[in-house]
């Protein structure tokens, strides 16, 4: 197809769209504190991310980000300081398997087969959860990986 690939021909690799969003992202670090020539310049940087072909070039959770990015430049402010820490839910574990939990939500959603990465958390949660404890475990909200264990 026209434009949606590199002269070679060949997709680009993952890393390379990781590295063009990171680039773009300095420069819009940059410009978010910078001069309104500044921002300007980085605004039609940030509005050209978007027109690339997707999954070949930029993947499309990096075209959200950039179109935020955008809105952000667009209104000429700061973006909102990062949290110091993750921002967390708190589910209650309501089945341990093999590798994974079953997680159910204050509101009754309920999340089957969910993966705890951290092997050392898996074993704390399937042994309280054996002891018959009430165990609750805290997700990143943007992530969805488990955060820690929330004491009774």
């Amino acid at each position: 197809g026209k434009g949606t690939k590199n002269p070679r021909g060949e997709p680009v690799a993952p890393g390379a769209q990781g590295k063009l969003l990171d680039i773009v992202q300095a420069y819009y670090k940059l410009a978010v504190g910078g001069s309104p020539e500044l921002r300007d310049e980085v605004l039609g940087l940030v509005e050209d991310l978007p027109k690339l072909p997707e999954g070949k070039l930029i993947t499309s959770k990096a075209k959200r980000t950039a179109l935020k990015w955008q809105d952000t430049l667009l209104a000429g402010e700061a973006p909102p300081a990062a949290p110091a820490a993750a921002e967390g839910e708190t589910w209650a574990v309501i089945d341990v398997a093999e590798s994974a939990v079953t997680l159910m939500s204050d509101d009754g959603d309920v999340l089957e087969g969910f993966r705890v990465a951290d092997e050392e958390l898996l074993e704390r949660v399937r042994a309280a959860f054996d002891e018959g404890q009430e165990v609750k475990l805290e997700l990143d909200r943007a992530t969805k990986q488990a955060l820690r264990l929330k004491a009774p």
